[in-house]
């Protein structure tokens, strides 16, 4: 999750948002990664590779395990 304020972000409260707004079990993620910026290509994408790895070294999970 990109954020201003990271403090303010906990899974928790994330859970509770998807529930209310009636959001599959099965799409809940089961961690939340708070970064000031995502890593942006040329056109304002995300850079989903930059993305996985920010994610897997801030979890300490191998990235040969992550899908896609």
């Amino acid at each position: 999750i990109e954020a201003r304020r990271p403090s303010d972000i906990q899974l928790e409260g994330v859970l509770d948002f998807l529930k209310n707004q009636g959001v599959t079990r099965a799409f809940w993620p089961e961690a939340v990664v708070v970064v000031p910026r995502l890593p942006r290509n040329e056109v304002g994408k995300w850079v989903r590779s930059s993305v996985r790895q920010i994610a897997c070294e801030r979890l300490g999970i191998n990235s040969d395990r992550m899908p896609g």
